[in-house]
């Protein structure tokens, strides 16, 4: 009879040890020692084989596996329920890239670590996706082989040619790109990439690129290039590339709690006022996406620095109102 039911991942870690000491284990002593069957032994070494890349080989003459390196190392985790969790609502919210080939990689990715969880730590996945529900904002689709492309250019250091759509501009043209990284704002995949036709490092939207072609050159990324650093001067999906200014938002007391606990950037502070309004303060070197910001809290908040911002946020305040007043003179009027 066997012993108390251990983890997969102890059983697999057991039989790792084993093969480690260079002893030369078969299916008959790995099942005989850890007390479970020949076939749940096999199917073990077959899954460490094929899913954990374990370099095994059998010794015909020793009559027992073995590892061909030596420096094998056995990939090990140790997650909470709760971690769990985040990696399936992180999944979730990237329900765009499902039927792709970065789909199937997530999909592998939960297959793994359900296999080397411990048996204590019990998710049900099917409950999870009734008990959960996300609702990623709305994004432009990604062809998936650009997508996986870019996965590997980024793997490989490799430089593309990209023809590329400026949606600002309207303007589709060709350039080379080294592409750094990616950064996932709002739902959305940006690629970081240094743009040859620039001169600089430059954000790119996936779902803009027309056509895409790896070239034979590779690239060496820069050592002092820190993706967080760069993206930190930014705001959401943009970053300009002047130095970071200080922007201050006020919002009137009736917003003013519910902001005071949410995080816009890293750089932020907030000061609550006496009278019960807020200043939040950030350091950004692009305002376009701080100016939608501040607008789509209305009459509840108000520019405060730095002048040019304010002076942006108050021509888009009178163009709306006076447009508003052009559709309905007469509600206008009488102030409904």
């Amino acid at each position: 009879m066997l012993a108390k039911r251990r983890s997969s991942f102890q059983r697999l870690l057991q039989i790792h040890q084993e093969i480690q000491t260079n002893r030369y284990p078969n299916v008959t002593t790995l099942a005989r020692s850890l007390e479970w069957s020949e076939k749940t032994i096999r199917r073990d070494l077959e899954y460490m084989r094929d899913s954990l890349d374990a370099p095994l080989a059998y010794d015909a003459h020793r009559r027992g596996f073995h590892y061909t390196r030596t420096n094998y190392q056995f990939p090990t985790i140790a997650v909470s329920e709760g971690e769990l969790l985040g990696i399936f609502l992180g999944c979730q919210l990237m329900r765009q890239y499902r039927g792709t080939e970065l789909g199937e990689h997530l999909a592998r990715l939960f297959a793994k670590l359900s296999h080397m969880l411990p048996n204590k730590l019990e998710v049900n996945f099917s409950d999870l996706d009734r008990t959960y529900a996300t609702r990623p904002a709305p994004v432009e689709p990604v062809e998936p082989t650009i997508m996986q492309a870019l996965l590997q250019a980024v793997r490989e250091c490799r430089r593309l040619e990209i023809l590329y759509h400026t949606a600002s501009r309207d303007l589709t043209q060709q350039r080379q790109v080294d592409p750094l990284g990616f950064h996932f704002v709002d739902g959305e995949c940006q690629l970081i990439a240094f743009c040859h036709l620039r001169e600089d490092i430059r954000t790119f939207s996936p779902a803009r690129i027309r056509d895409l072609r790896p070239t034979p050159e590779t690239f060496e990324r820069p050592a002092d290039f820190d993706l967080s650093k760069y993206l930190d001067e930014g705001f959401r999906q943009f970053r300009g590339s002047g130095p970071a200014q200080q922007v201050t938002l006020r919002f009137t007391p009736t917003i003013a709690r519910h902001v005071q606990h949410r995080t816009y950037h890293p750089t932020q502070s907030t000061e609550p006022q006496p009278d019960g309004s807020l200043l939040l303060r950030i350091k950004v070197n692009h305002m376009q996406e701080v100016k939608r910001l501040a607008l789509s809290f209305g009459p509840d908040c108000e520019v405060l620095e730095p002048a040019s911002l304010r002076e942006e946020y108050a021509v888009d305040v009178r163009a709306m109102a006076e447009r508003i007043l052009e559709q309905n003179p007469t509600e206008a009027r009488h102030g409904k």
